[in-house]
C-alpha cells in the first residue's frame, strides 16, 4: 500500500493567511475520517469465479490543509487462472489560499497491474483547485495543473509531461443516500492525442448508522488512449461492497 504525505510550510512573508489561535483550535480537534469497503462475489458448480474488491479512503481537514488518501485493490479469478489483479493508490493535499474558494494542491498516484504492458506507473501533479459551489447536500470542485507520469518497465519507460483537468462532484439524494463522481484528464503536453482519463462513479446508502455501515455500488474506469500493443484502452472495475466508517 502506498501512502502519500506532504508537509507544507507557511507562505508569504512568514505570516499565514489564517488567524493563529483559530488554527491551533482546529488542529487540536483534528481527526482522520474515512471508510473501509469490501466486496466479494463468487460462483461455483460447472464454473467457478471469485471477484474481490477492497477500497480504503481517508480524509483529514485541519482548517488549512485537506488531505485525501485512496487505496483500491481488485482481483478476479476462475478455476483456470487469475484474470484481474491490480492496485491503484492516490493521495492529494489541498492548501487554502487567501480566497477560501481557491487552493493549491499536490497529488501523487501509483498504479500496478499484473496484466499491463508495464510494471507500474507513477504520477505526480500540482496546480490550482477551485470550489465552484458547496451546500449542505452537494458540492462541485475542480482543479487544473501540470505534472508528469512514467510507466516503469514498459515500452515508453520515460517521464511524460502532462496537464491535469479534474472535477469532484457529490450530491445527497436523501439524508442517507448520495451519489458521487471524480474524473481526471491527463493529456500529454507534447501530443494531445496521447492522454489518460480516470473516472470513478458511485452510489452509497447508509444501512446502519449505529455502526456506520453503508452499501456502495461503484464503477472505476481507467482509459489510456495509447496502450501498449495487444492491450485495451479501457480497464473497468465495478461491483457492490459493504463500507464501514472509521
Amino acid at each position: 500500500m502506498v501512502l502519500f504525505l506532504t508537509l507544507f510550510p507557511a507562505t508569504g512573508n512568514g505570516q499565514d493567511y489564517f488567524d493563529e489561535a483559530e488554527v491551533e483550535t482546529v488542529i487540536e480537534d483534528d481527526v482522520w475520517d474515512g471508510s473501509l469497503a469490501f466486496g466479494l462475489n463468487g460462483k461455483s458448480g460447472n464454473s467457478e469465479n471469485v471477484d474481490i474488491n477492497l477500497n480504503v479512503d481517508a480524509q483529514r481537514d485541519d482548517g488549512i490543509n485537506t488531505t485525501d488518501l485512496l487505496f483500491s485493490y481488485f482481483r478476479s479469478s476462475n478455476a483456470v487462472s487469475t484474470t484481474t489483479d491490480r492496485i491503484f493508490a492516490e493521495g492529494r493535499q489541498d492548501r487554502k489560499l487567501a480566497n477560501p474558494n481557491l487552493s493549491w494542491y499536490y497529488e501523487g498516484s501509483f498504479e500496478w497491474d499484473r496484466f499491463k504492458g508495464f510494471d507500474y506507473r507513477l504520477a505526480a501533479h500540482t496546480g490550482l483547485g477551485v470550489l465552484f459551489y458547496e451546500y449542505d447536500n452537494r458540492f462541485l470542485k475542480g482543479r487544473v495543473g501540470t505534472g508528469a507520469s512514467r510507466e516503469f518497465g514498459g515500452t515508453m519507460d520515460e517521464w511524460i509531461p502532462e496537464l491535469q483537468f479534474g472535477l469532484d462532484w457529490e450530491r445527497h439524494l436523501t439524508e442517507r443516500t448520495k451519489v458521487f463522481t471524480t474524473t481526471d484528464l491527463f493529456p500529454n503536453i507534447e501530443d494531445f492525442h496521447d492522454f489518460r482519463l480516470n473516472t470513478r462513479f458511485g452510489f452509497e446508502t447508509l444501512v446502519d448508522p449505529e455502526i456506520g455501515m453503508s452499501l456502495r455500488a461503484y464503477v472505476f474506469n481507467r482509459y489510456d488512449s495509447t496502450p501498449d500493443p495487444g492491450f485495451n484502452e479501457n480497464d473497468i472495475d465495478y461491483g457492490l461492497a459493504l463500507a464501514f466508517d472509521f
